[in-house]
């Protein structure tokens, strides 16, 4: 089974998932906790996770 992963970007950097589980999970999550119009959150495949260090 794929992973996917809710992941924000803030100011560019990419930040550590703040959710991981199935693709409908994450919508799910995503509709639940990140509905803030301003917010840079995103689902990501397991081969597109990234995560940018200063």
């Amino acid at each position: 089974m794929a992973k996917y992963f809710v992941q924000e970007t803030i100011g560019g950097w990419k930040q550590t998932p703040s959710f991981e589980g199935t693709y409908e999970e994450c919508v799910q999550y995503l509709n639940d906790y990140c509905n803030d119009s301003r917010s840079s959150f995103t689902i990501v495949g397991e081969n597109e996770l990234q995560v940018d260090y200063l």
